[in-house]
């Protein structure tokens, strides 16, 4: 048996341990749940339909909720959504890049990729993804293959469903998850004969759910027999018996996608100083604050009364209440001022809002300020981009590049891939990343530095000229191109404008000779009309001339 009743419990121990280092965090995680995520229920989930219902009574104001969703959408929107371009391929030696069949392959591989992403639920997935991420710190989400559509599978997990460890780089190594299946798919994934006695014993349970451990880990956290060369290996088994092992396998690569909003400065794999976690103050005096704008407003509303015992009060518009000799009624007087307690709130708002860059998004969506012109909220835009490009460089690195690279090389195992051409066997593919977030931080990073030194340059060239020799214009039109993606068939190659331009300077040249043919025939003709022409009477040509003759 590849995995030994003593590996198993190598691996429980570890699971054992991982949860209790998980524990320190859960507190915090039980807040935000409570005041920000709702729909997370609880920080430990158990058996699908036990769990408790989403409760939002005491949330007043949604403003978090709303910024945290306006990040998920408009980050995936502009990072990686369905309906933008977000990837291209191309090949490490550029020289490859000129050959029009290599063009072709790589154009087809982008369409493949993205047909693959569509029909998964890659899209749906990742926004749950991305919202755990910047409310909890910390998102993972698992990657399989789905053979009988021939698609890949995504999961985004709960925080409250797996432990994680990660290697002495930094990265997420190790995933241990819980998870819930019927006894109709736990036979289906991992064959009747591989389940505990305790789940096939029953012929008739179609309603039960049984849970189950997963633990994935490179080869050599700990040794095993599992056959295959593969570098990360998984195992499974039931929570009924920790010793059967459902199933075994092996990884060429890691099967799972972990996201951190930035590394924990003590050591923990868990993320840190994500906005729902550094916002939780904020968010719960914004509640308690807001309930309170909301009692006094009601108590400015409809005062409390003062009235005599037995007395009934009319309170509509316009009514009259009869008084007996001796009753009498009035308003008690209400405290609070509403104006400061508005602006705190107001002021609140705008923290919880700029920590989850909603501002940054509202203004690409149009939606921002429209008494600010198209220069101050491009401003704005810039500089929101430059703050965000820790995180989603983070995004990128953990989360958006692996899934590429995932998916690409599971179309290649499964040869779904279009067939690369026989001059690129080997070769190396790059990912760029053209999203219209990723074009906006490489223009706000590069171009706009490169445009404000030429803008120095062009100042300083009106006095001398000559510095401009010190400019390639070429290079900045390729580097302009690349800032916004255009398409590479707008902007000619090197050899087809040293073709032109020699073109150019061959007409040039013969338009000159032209030119200056026509100057000498004119100069001749000048010239000719000149020594043809009678001299004028009197002058010292015609004195000469009339003295030559008369002497002949």
């Amino acid at each position: 048996m590849p995995v030994t009743d003593e590996t198993m419990k190598q691996i429980t121990g570890l699971k054992q341990s991982l949860e209790e280092y998980k524990a320190i965090y859960e507190s915090q995680w039980g807040e935000i749940i409570h005041y920000l995520a709702p729909s997370y229920a609880s920080t430990s989930i158990g058996k699908p339909g036990t769990e408790s219902a989403p409760s939002y009574k005491d949330i007043y104001d949604t403003t978090a909720l709303e910024a945290s969703n306006v990040l998920a959408d408009g980050l995936q929107g502009y990072a990686f959504g369905r309906t933008i371009s977000w990837f291209r391929l191309r090949l490490e030696e550029g020289e490859l890049m000129k050959n029009d069949e290599h063009k072709l392959w790589l154009q087809s591989v982008e369409r493949h990729i993205y047909e693959q992403f569509n029909k998964s639920n890659f899209y749906d997935e990742s926004r749950a993804f991305l919202r755990c991420g910047a409310d909890f710190g910390t998102a993972m989400m698992t990657f399989e293959h789905d053979e009988g559509r021939g698609i890949p599978v995504f999961h985004s997990l709960h925080p409250g469903t797996y432990a994680i460890e990660e290697d002495r780089f930094g990265v997420v190594s190790v995933l241990i998850r819980t998870f819930w299946l019927s006894k109709t798919e736990a036979v289906e994934k991992f064959e009747e004969k591989n389940l505990p006695k305790q789940i096939i014993a029953n012929k008739e349970d179609v309603t039960s759910m049984y849970e189950f451990h997963q633990y994935i880990a490179p080869s050599s956290r700990i040794k095993t027999n599992i056959p295959g060369d593969g570098e990360y290996i998984s195992v499974y088994w039931a929570a009924l018996d920790s010793k059967k092992v459902c199933r075994e396998e092996r990884f060429e690569h890691k099967p799972f996608f972990a996201w951190r909003w930035a590394k924990n400065p003590c050591g923990s794999p868990w993320g840190a100083d994500n906005p729902g976690m550094v916002q939780v103050p904020n968010i719960k005096m914004l509640q308690s604050l807001v309930q309170d704008y909301i009692r006094i407003s009601q108590l400015a509303g409809r005062p409390p009364i003062k009235k005599t015992e037995g007395l009934k009060v009319n309170f509509y518009p316009s009514g009259m209440t009869d008084l007996a000799p001796g009753s009498d009624f009035m308003p008690v007087q209400v405290t609070g001022d509403l104006a400061w307690t508005g602006s705190l709130i107001q002021m609140i708002k705008a923290q919880i809002n700029s920590a989850y860059h909603k501002d940054f998004f509202l203004a690409l969506m149009m939606s921002q300020d429209r008494t600010k012109t198209a220069t101050e909220v491009q401003a704005l835009v810039d500089e929101k981009s430059a703050i965000m490009s820790s995180f989603f460089s983070r995004l990128a690195h953990e989360f958006i590049e692996p899934v590429l690279e995932a998916v690409f090389d599971l179309e290649v195992e499964t040869t779904r891939m279009p067939a690369p051409p026989i001059s690129l066997s080997a070769k190396q593919l790059k990912i760029d990343f053209i999203s219209p977030l990723a074009m906006l931080q490489k223009r706000s990073h590069g171009l706009n530095t490169t445009k404000q030194f030429l803008g120095e340059i062009l100042g300083i060239a009106e006095i001398a000229p000559t510095i401009m020799d010190k400019i390639n214009t070429d290079g900045f039109v390729d580097v302009a191109g690349e800032s916004y993606d255009v398409d590479h068939r707008i902007i000619r190659g090197d050899d087809e404008v040293a073709k032109m331009r020699e073109i150019r300077m061959k007409m040039q040249m013969e338009q000159m000779q032209r030119e200056n043919q026509i100057e000498e025939a004119k100069a001749g003709a000048q010239a000719y009309g000149a020594t043809t022409k009678a001299p004028e009477k009197g002058s010292l040509v015609d004195r000469q001339m009339n003295e030559g003759g008369k002497k002949r």
